[in-house]
């Protein structure tokens, strides 16, 4: 069902193959959600993006609520709006309003900079220590994803000082979601980020043909960072960690 919007279902389409055995899904029509355990994350986490079927989507989370089928402590995506509509049941610890972004094929990227090379293991503490300094940065990072051999950095003086990896990458399917995208605040705006992403985006491309990208719409300098590499915009939603009201 997700792959007839797979832009908009990067995460969904990867995650139903490699989570699988560690999720619980539910379907009524076009409305699906899903709950995941999915690792580097502290809560479980519940899918409900959708394309097609918002108001529909958000009933079936407000059903599940209803029936105890969700748990105590969750972090949602989906519609915009979910927290409202679970009101009754949970109370959102926080909300964040997010854009889905896509690369379509025919966008333009520059061949990779040499400065960029490919994470190992070994690079692990430099990593942490850069997510270190942007709170944003580092969410739902396990060091398992090195192992994709597509976290790419770049390093000043032997500091890794910016990197960029992936959410999620299912080969199989042929989808990839970037994500971890991160600049150390004392390298800012020497265009860092737009090279470590690049060089992703061209690595990604070779291997998987749909590439997306979750952004924070309150974050208009990686908004426009994906737009100056070709992103497109997919769609809106939300993303709430919920716990009892």
């Amino acid at each position: 069902m997700f792959g007839r919007d797979r832009d908009a279902h990067p995460y969904g389409i990867a995650d139903v193959e490699q989570l699988w055995h560690r999720s619980r899904w539910w379907r009524r029509e076009d409305a699906v959600v899903g709950l995941l355990d999915v690792p580097g994350s502290q809560l479980p986490v519940g899918y409900a993006i959708t394309a097609r079927a918002h108001g529909a989507t958000l009933d079936l989370l407000h059903d599940l609520a209803d029936a105890d089928l969700l748990p105590a402590a969750v972090v949602v995506t989906g519609p915009p709006g979910l927290g409202e509509r679970l009101a009754g049941r949970y109370r959102a610890r926080w909300t964040r309003d997010y854009l889905k972004m896509a690369l379509p094929p025919a966008a333009m990227i520059p061949a990779p900079d040499p400065r960029v090379r490919t994470l190992a293991p070994t690079d692990l503490p430099g990593l942490h220590a850069l997510y270190d300094t942007d709170a944003a940065a580092g969410d739902f990072f396990h060091p398992g994803l090195l192992a994709t051999g597509c976290y790419l950095g770049v390093e000043v003086a032997g500091e890794l000082v910016a990197s960029a990896g992936v959410h999620v990458l299912d080969r199989v399917n042929g989808v990839a979601a970037i994500g971890n995208v991160a600049t150390a605040p004392s390298h800012r705006g020497r265009g860092l980020g737009r090279l470590v992403t690049s060089a992703l985006c061209d690595r990604l491309r070779r291997e998987v043909p749909t590439i997306g990208l979750n952004v924070a719409v309150d974050n208009p300098a990686a908004r426009h960072l994906y737009r100056r590499l070709g992103f497109v915009e997919v769609l809106p939603f939300e993303e709430a960690e919920l716990v009892p009201a």
